[in-house]
């Protein structure tokens, strides 16, 4: 499963139990990349490149995969089902 989170986690918090599933960070769903969440829960975790660097934001966090809109593309090919957060 493709959890797509476009929203702050401040309008809408993040699942905080396992989920069995990849996270893809978009829109305003990014600020995430900035606060100390247990991204742990997520098989993998991506961030859109073009709406960090929209945000000025930048992460430290090494486990999470700033991909471009081809990825963001392969990402939903490949994956069923996706879940919009």
């Amino acid at each position: 499963m493709l959890l797509i989170a476009s929203q702050s986690p401040f309008v809408k918090a993040l699942p905080t139990t396992p989920t069995n599933s990849d996270l893809l960070l978009t829109q305003d769903g990014v600020i995430a990349i900035t606060q100390q969440l247990d991204f742990s829960v997520f098989n993998n975790v991506y961030a859109l490149s073009t709406d960090v660097q929209a945000r000025g934001l930048t992460t430290k966090n090494h486990n999470i995969e700033m991909i471009d809109m081809a990825q963001f593309v392969k990402l939903t090919e490949n994956h069923q089902p996706i879940v919009n957060w």
